[in-house]
């Protein structure tokens, strides 16, 4: 986290596990993870993320992991962005990427 701090114009707000995302199975898909950044002075953000339209598929009777979310944060609220996107990120506001969980592996029975 230091490192991307130091090499551009913005901090990491939160770095956390996305618990439960993981799809259900024998042997579970791994959790997704979120991060929010939010920027020092203005800047010009791109985002280019898959699986926010389909979850990630389970094999072999295994269940689907969550979808993937990005959201703008704002003092207004919540503002939901597509999974290809650019804008201008703010200071004072937060990016906020939630990826996606694993799809599980085998039924549980």
């Amino acid at each position: 986290i230091e490192a991307i701090e130091h090499a551009f114009p913005f901090r990491v707000a939160r770095y956390a596990l996305r618990r439960g995302t993981g799809g259900r199975g024998k042997w579970r898909g791994g959790d997704g993870v979120v991060r929010e950044y939010e920027t020092r002075v203005p800047t010009e953000v791109t985002r280019v993320t898959e699986r926010r339209l389909r979850a990630p598929r389970g094999l072999g009777k295994g269940g689907p992991g969550k979808k993937g979310k990005n959201a703008l944060l704002t003092p207004d609220g919540e503002r939901r962005l597509p999974g290809k996107v650019t804008f201008e990120l703010r200071p004072g506001e937060r990016l906020s990427i939630r990826t996606p969980g694993g799809g599980g592996w085998s039924s549980s029975s």
